[in-house]
């Protein structure tokens, strides 16, 4: 993406620094969280910009969105008071209120890429001190007995044990709707915006909801420090709604930027938020003119149909954008069942991203108000002779239409290719009926009893004691496994007001920590690569931060989520370390590492913990109680390779894939299987000229990493495809069976593997085999991968490599 030269104007978009004086924060039970400055207001509440000073490693700067339950209360019960966008809604209700609230925290909490504003939790706090925090389950008797009471605005406000009620997402930087006054003219941006906000959309589609309120205000923008890219993100979603196969019914959203559906109050899809998106797009094309005149421009773009749409806005852009207008055009029809869907969308964006090179502007073509470009004539033409282009255009193309013989012919051809058309849409329909579900939605049999036993226990009638001081509201429940970096606990949140309500936490002690990176000379048996020595606390340290900073970078549902991490001091006068205070130990650590006693006694570190999603169990264990096959051979491959192209896409080599680094979460609804790659304690960012040094598990290690040769990405596609083998031949010696794959070549692996698994598979041997190549540069990449299995079926399709 071209990154634009930014000027003064969106300097002052961006957060203001630290004031000397920080705000007085409106919460009482997270003294880490610094407010350093007022962001904006809403009618749910205030938005503040503030700095996790427990937080070790980014993100440390968050939003929180503050809701005042008493003001709330006040708005929701006063008489009819219009606070919605639309003029013809009715005011909300205490109900309607707290459902919206409640909606956007679940929503936003189940969505997870680059292109929504990201969130990492909420809390509430009830207004007697003697309890700060409030619990999940007091929350909803509030909720309950403040709707039942809505209607005495008295009883219902003096009442209320509520106070206020906290959501943390991510800070960005400023909106679309302030850049476009920061920028009044276009700089090169029209089709970059959309692109990520289409891609955003599409995310969001794809997980069966409707956002219902795309504007220039709900869309969010964040400056990378490093490269200054501008990342656009869609925010904002309490009154998104999941959509529904009959369709949706009730008006919501900002009525300038309604569909015509919505605004008729008729049954709408997830349609509806492409034409408000190609109102935006017009807005940010037509900025010079958005302050002015934008309520007539859209409502003349609403009166349009067709070539006049078109022409109309051809004449706003003066002949610029004619590719780009014929994209906004399908957007702006006014049939939802002619509009186009936001996957198209993405595929003509690409399109027209990838031939962006070729100029779509015209030279010359600085049309006046009064004027349109007439590209067969290559001038300016008066609106009112535009009829005389087009018919210079037809009468170019050497053809009468008044012609009968040529009237003839051109009915009959159009007779002919209908005639084809209707054959291959129902060729299609059936094709698809058969294919209609993909490989990763198909049910798997039911969950074995050995596979019960692997997902989290239920809620012991004793809780453990947790290792954490600082956050009484994280009930621990059990011991979910131990490693080198420490203990990982199951934990409830009873401060958390929906879900997730259950964590995974990873704590690391750094008693033992500091003893074991001080110890003498001794091979770990979790150390992953056989050639390494101990553990110094140096390369401990790096790889600690390194997790933490790499985790929260990454967004995707095939990607283990990260929430945060605190550290904890030994001296209990300052139970939350702060982040200056940890780099300050950390270096005096180091500095320290050669002598244990000094090191271990002097250190006021007692705990560093990291909080991140709850996974059900690990591939490993998922084979373990899964012996034979049972149909998933493509399905779990399928998604954690699309991880991995994830993971890739951002420069990172994960370096460690191995089924103990693949986690799986079962929805309970449905029971359906969600793969996750974690574990990015050994990632690194990958460089031009590869990158050189040993990691991970030695069993799963390329060749090139065994050889200590320079590698790239593609070390772990090799591990990858081992871990394919071991999905395929699960009964059988991996070590044995790797050996020998690691030992043919070509048609040699392509016969063991076949004979491996008795002759079945053959299609995906095919695939196995080009991951398994012992030279990188022949070996298939992660989005080849992606490519071959989102189009393969085991049973119908012979694979042509």
């Amino acid at each position: 993406m071209q990154v634009i030269s930014r000027p003064p104007e969106v300097q002052l978009l961006l957060p203001p620094p630290h004031p000397i004086t920080p705000l007085t924060p409106p919460w009482k039970s997270n003294p880490s969280l610094i407010c350093l400055s007022y962001l904006g207001e809403e009618f749910f509440g205030k938005v503040y910009q503030v700095e996790d000073q427990a937080a070790i490693a980014p993100p440390t700067g968050y939003a929180i969105k503050c809701i005042d339950m008493k003001k709330t209360l006040r708005s929701c019960s006063s008489p009819c008071t219009d606070h919605t966008s639309s003029p013809s809604d009715e005011s909300i209700t205490l109900k309607n209120s707290m459902n919206l609230l409640l909606n956007e925290m679940q929503i936003m909490d189940e969505l997870s890429s680059d292109h929504v504003v990201r969130y990492y939790g909420c809390w509430a706090e009830a207004e007697d001190c003697s309890q700060l925090v409030l619990t999940k389950y007091r929350l909803k008797k509030y909720i309950h007995e403040l709707i039942k009471d809505s209607n005495n605005s008295a009883t219902s406000t003096q009442n209320s044990p509520l106070s206020h009620i906290f959501i943390r997402m991510e800070l960005c930087h400023s909106t679309l709707k302030h850049y476009l006054q920061a920028y009044p003219e276009q700089g090169g941006d029209e089709i970059s915006i959309v692109q990520q906000v289409a891609t955003g959309l599409l995310y969001v589609h794809s997980k069966g909801y409707i956002h219902r309120d795309i504007k220039p205000g709900n869309i969010f923008f964040k400056v990378e420090s490093s490269s200054g890219k501008l990342t656009w993100k869609i925010g904002d979603f309490g009154l998104a709604v999941m959509s529904r196969d009959e369709g949706n019914v009730g008006a919501a959203g900002t009525y300038l930027y309604q569909s015509p559906e919505m605004r008729e109050r008729l049954r709408y899809t997830d349609k509806t938020d492409l034409y408000s998106l190609g109102l935006v797009w017009v807005e940010i094309l037509h900025r010079e003119r958005r302050n002015s005149d934008r309520s007539a421009v859209f409502g003349n773009l609403r009166g349009y149909s067709g070539i006049e749409r078109r022409k109309y806005m051809n004449n706003c852009c003066m002949g610029k954008f004619k590719k780009v207008v014929k994209i906004v055009d399908q957007l702006l029809i006014a049939d939802p069942g002619s509009r186009i869907c936001s996957d198209k969308l993405c595929t003509l964006l690409k399109c027209l991203k990838e031939n962006e090179d070729k100029s779509d502007t015209i030279p010359g073509t600085n049309c006046s108000s009064n004027e349109t470009y007439c590209e067969t004539d290559g001038k300016c033409i008066l609106i009112s002779n535009v009829s005389n282009c087009v018919e210079a255009d037809v009468k170019n193309n050497g053809w009468n239409p008044g012609d009968p013989g040529v009237l003839t012919f051109v009915v009959i051809g159009i007779a002919v290719f209908t005639l084809i058309g209707i054959c291959i849409a129902v060729f299609v329909k059936k094709k698809k009926k058969k294919s209609k579900r993909s490989r990763s939605d198909i049910p798997l049999p039911p969950i074995h009893q050995e596979l019960q036993l692997l997902l989290p226990s239920p809620h012991p009638v004793f809780p453990l004691t947790p290792p954490w001081k600082s956050n009484p509201s994280l009930i621990c429940l059990s011991l979910l496994g131990e490693g080198f970096f420490g203990k990982v606990y199951q934990v409830e949140d009873q401060a958390a007001i929906i879900s997730p309500t259950c964590y995974a936490i990873k704590c690391i002690d750094m008693k033992k920590t500091l003893r074991n990176c001080s110890g003498t000379s001794t091979t770990s048996s979790t150390t992953s690569a056989q050639s390494t020595g101990s553990v110094n606390l140096n390369n401990y340290m790096t790889t600690l931060v390194n997790e933490m900073q790499i985790m929260d970078q990454l967004s995707s549902d095939q990607v283990v989520r990260y929430y945060g991490c605190w550290a904890e001091a030994e001296d209990c006068s300052q139970l939350v370390l702060t982040k200056s205070r940890l780099e300050e130990y950390i270096h005096e650590l180091i500095a320290n590492s050669n002598n244990s006693v000094t090191s271990t006694q002097n250190s006021p570190l007692s705990h560093i913990f990291i909080k991140m999603e709850l996974c059900h169990t690990t591939l490993k264990n998922y084979l373990q109680a899964y012996p034979e096959q049972v149909g998933d051979e493509i399905s779990i491959v399928q998604q954690v390779a699309t991880g991995l192209l994830y993971v890739h896409s951002k420069g990172y080599i994960h370096r460690d894939i191995k089924p103990g680094n693949i986690f799986c979460k079962v929805e309970e609804s449905s029971g359906k299987l969600t793969w996750k790659i974690g574990d990015f304690g050994l990632a690194v960012m990958s460089t031009e000229g590869g990158n050189v040094g040993v990691a991970g598990t030695y069993r799963y290690q390329s060749p090139e990493m065994r050889k200590h040769s320079r590698y790239t990405l593609k070390t772990d596609l090799y591990s990858l495809g081992l871990v394919w083998v071991e999905i395929l031949y699960r009964n059988s010696d991996k070590s044995a069976v790797f050996e020998k794959v690691r030992g043919f070549n070509g048609i040699e692996r392509r016969k063991y593997l076949n004979t491996c698994c008795l002759g079945k598979f053959k299609n995906v041997v095919k695939i196995v085999d080009l991951l398994l190549i012992s030279e990188p540069d022949s070996r298939i990449c992660s989005g080849k991968l992606c490519n071959l299995l989102k189009s393969f079926n085991a049973n119908e399709v012979s694979i042509i490599i």
